[in-house]
């Protein structure tokens, strides 16, 4: 009967930890589009302010 409980605790063990791996790649992931999302709108707010600065300089002429 010990064997048996040790190969169950085993395999839950195993279980258990393939569901942890997969919360901390689901976690990855997000953090990742997150930090992709925000690089990606300031990378846009700089390009649209040095555009409306070429705007004004051509604006000028």
């Amino acid at each position: 009967m010990g064997k048996n409980n040790d190969t169950f605790t085993h395999q839950n063990n195993q279980h258990n930890n393939q569901n942890e791996q997969g919360e901390v790649n689901e976690l990855q992931r997000k953090k990742l589009q997150y930090n992709q999302e925000h690089s990606n709108r300031e990378e846009n707010e700089k390009v649209e302010i040095e555009q409306n600065e070429q705007s004004v300089e051509d604006s000028k002429e």
